[in-house]
C-alpha cells in the first residue's frame, strides 16, 4: 500500500510538471514573436521617416534655393556670352577687323604705291591667242582662216575680244567679232556678255551676246553663246575641242562647231534652223609651249536653206572636205 501511494504521488508530480511546461512554452513563443515583429517595424520605419524629414529640410533650406538660383543665373550669363561672341564673329568678317585701323595704302606703315605688293587676283593680265591660223584647200576652194582671242583684265573679271573668219584671196568672205565682258562664275566656267558684229558678204549684222566658256567634264574646251539681233533675229553657236595627248609634244585634236539661226537672212545667204556644221581633226606638234604647227582635215556641211543658197548663189557643194595646215600661237 505504501509503495502504491508513493507511485501515485510521483505520477501526480510528473503530470503537474508537464502541464506547467505546456503552458509556459506557448507564452514564451508568443512573446518572442511579438518582440521580433516590433523590432522589424522599428527598423523599416526609421529610414522612411529620416528620408521624409531630410527632404522637408532640403525643401525648406534657403541655402539649397540660393544654389539653384545661382546655377540658373550662370546658365543665362553663358548663353548671353555665346550670343555676343557669335554676333562679334559675324561682324568681324571684314579683312581689316584686326588691323587696328591700319590699311595697305595709308597709315604710318604704308609703303609707296610702287613698292606695294599685290596678290595675283588684284593684278591685270593680258593674253593673245591665235587658236587657229591656217590655210584650207580642196579641188574647188582655197581659203585662209583665222581664229584669234585677246583678253585683258584681272583673274575673275576681264574683257575678251574674239574674232574669226575666212579670206578668199584678198577679200573677206565672212567674219564674226565679239567684244565680251567675262566673269569667272565657277571654278571651270566663265560667264560672258557683250556684242557681236558680222561682216563679209552682204550687209553687217549686230547682236547682243550671252554665253559661257570653259572646261566641260572630261576636259572638253567649250564655247556656247546665244545671240539676239535686229528685227527679232536670234542665233546660237557652239564650239567644242578636245586635246588627246599622244606624247609630250604630239596632240590629236578633234573639233566640232555648228550654228543655228531663228530666222532666215537671205541677204547673208543664211537659212533658218541648223545652218552649218564643221567637223575637224588636227594633228599638232608642240615645238615649245607657245608655238605648235599642225596638219588636219575637216568637213563642212550646210543644211536647209543655207545649202540652197550656197549651191544657187555661189556654186558650192552642200558638203565639202578640205585639208588644213596652220599653227597655234600664244603670248
Amino acid at each position: 500500500m505504501k509503495m502504491r501511494s508513493s507511485l501515485n504521488r510521483q505520477c501526480l508530480i510528473v503530470l503537474s510538471m508537464g502541464f506547467g511546461l505546456f503552458c509556459f512554452i506557448p507564452a514564451t513563443l508568443a512573446q518572442d514573436t511579438d518582440a521580433h515583429a516590433d523590432h522589424t517595424q522599428h527598423v523599416i520605419a526609421e529610414p522612411v521617416a529620416d528620408e521624409i524629414s531630410a527632404a522637408d529640410e532640403d525643401a525648406e533650406s534657403p541655402q539649397v534655393m540660393d544654389h539653384e538660383n545661382m546655377d540658373h543665373e550662370n546658365m543665362n550669363m553663358n548663353m548671353n556670352m555665346e550670343m555676343e561672341q557669335a554676333t562679334a564673329a559675324t561682324a568681324s568678317r571684314s579683312p581689316h577687323q584686326y588691323s587696328n585701323g591700319y590699311e595697305r595704302e595709308r597709315g604710318p606703315y604704308a609703303l609707296p604705291v610702287s613698292e606695294q605688293v599685290s596678290l595675283a587676283d588684284e593684278q591685270s593680265f593680258s593674253r593673245l591667242l591665235f587658236n587657229r591660223f591656217e590655210r584650207l584647200e580642196n579641188q574647188s576652194h582655197v581659203a585662209s582662216r583665222f581664229d584669234v582671242q585677246v583678253w585683258y583684265g584681272e583673274t575673275f573679271d576681264h574683257f575678251v575680244l574674239k574674232t574669226e573668219g575666212e579670206l578668199h584671196g584678198s577679200s573677206l568672205e565672212e567674219s564674226k567679232s565679239e567684244l565680251l565682258w567675262s566673269y569667272a562664275a565657277t571654278r571651270f566656267w566663265d560667264a560672258q556678255f557683250g556684242v557681236r558684229i558680222d561682216n563679209g558678204n552682204g550687209p553687217s549684222r549686230s547682236w547682243l551676246a550671252a554665253g559661257v566658256q570653259g572646261l566641260a567634264p572630261y576636259w572638253f574646251d567649250v564655247h556656247a553663246t546665244a545671240f539676239v539681233g535686229e528685227k527679232g533675229r536670234t542665233a546660237f553657236s557652239f564650239e567644242a575641242e578636245y586635246e588627246a595627248r599622244l606624247s609630250q609634244k604630239l596632240t590629236l585634236k578633234p573639233r566640232i562647231d555648228f550654228n543655228i539661226y531663228g530666222k532666215a537672212d537671205r541677204e547673208k545667204s543664211i537659212g533658218s534652223g541648223l545652218s552649218n556644221s564643221v567637223l575637224g581633226l588636227r594633228l599638232q606638234y608642240q615645238i615649245n609651249r607657245q608655238f605648235a604647227p599642225y596638219l588636219g582635215v575637216e568637213q563642212e556641211a550646210k543644211f536647209g536653206e543655207t545649202a540652197d543658197f550656197a549651191r544657187i548663189g555661189f556654186g558650192l557643194n552642200a558638203r565639202e572636205t578640205r585639208w588644213v595646215a596652220g599653227f597655234r600661237f600664244w603670248r
